[in-house]
């Protein structure tokens, strides 16, 4: 047999004990049972409960939402105690089930660990729950390698604008050409570190000519961190010259010859 519980409105909060009796003729038993009343509720959690970014870069949190007592109302979500210079946002806002806290440092947040609140709001119902966020400093150093010599590249040619660095997987960086000798500078590519200590870019090169290029790397997250080719490379346009017959030749008719 299935014995159904319905409670009202009025029912008081609390634990009961049930006594469940059987009858068969003159055989009489009991059973225990216990009843817990409760209010629906919902309970937050963040997970990692701690994150670092570097300046200038992002990160996430996930929150997740745990009805309790048959809950299933929509849960308002704020954070608060983000450092000068971060912001967030929280999609999806309300959540009946989790959502993810984006936050992004801009370059200039002060280093250091920070302890954050996530409240969630649910009619009269309001619940938090604690995270930490560590901003690490945007330290780090960039130097050109190629082109870094006074070298001469085509027009149209396939190159690779080298550099190393120490700023990390996963960064940004800004290519930049000169045709004046570092005066000013044209941005002719971004690209993202895959290696910890090296980068390539690959360039076909475009004109006009000039004899007074360099390039310059900058990560993206901080201009402070770049560097400059340390001289003048030059850019050329391809050339076509006839090297046969260059000379008062007889060429006869008939006759096979090579124009080189």
């Amino acid at each position: 047999a299935t014995l159904s519980v319905t409670t009202g409105s009025g029912t008081p909060v609390g634990s009961s004990t049930l006594t469940i009796t059987g009858v068969s003729g003159s055989l009489t038993h009991t059973a225990a049972a216990s009843l817990v009343v409760a209010v629906p509720d919902f309970s937050l959690s963040t997970s990692p409960a701690s994150r670092t970014v570097v300046q200038g870069a992002s990160t996430s949190y996930t929150v997740a939402i745990t009805p309790i007592a048959g809950f299933s109302g929509p849960v308002s979500l704020t954070i608060s105690g983000l450092p000068t210079g971060v912001t967030s946002s929280i999609s999806p806002n309300p959540s009946t089930g989790s959502s993810t806290i984006s936050v992004v440092a801009d370059v200039g947040t002060a280093p250091g660990a920070y302890p954050l609140t996530v409240t969630g709001v649910s009619g009269s119902l309001t619940h938090t729950t604690a995270a930490t966020l560590v901003v690490s400093s945007l330290a780090g150093s960039m130097t050109v390698t190629a082109p870094n010599t006074a070298v001469n590249w085509k027009v149209t040619s396939a190159q690779n604008i080298t550099f190393s660095h120490s700023v990390g997987v996963g960064q940004a960086v800004n290519i930049d050409l000169s045709r004046d000798g570092g005066s000013s500078f044209v941005r002719i590519g971004t690209m993202t570190t895959t290696s910890a200590t090296s980068g390539t870019f690959p360039w076909v090169v475009t004109g006009p000519p000039t004899s007074q290029a360099r390039t310059r790397v900058m990560l993206a997250a901080n201009a402070t961190v770049f560097d400059v080719g340390d001289v003048n490379f030059t850019i050329v346009n391809p050339t076509v010259t006839v090297t046969a017959p260059n000379t008062a030749v007889s060429w006869r008719v008939g006759d096979t010859k090579n124009i080189t």
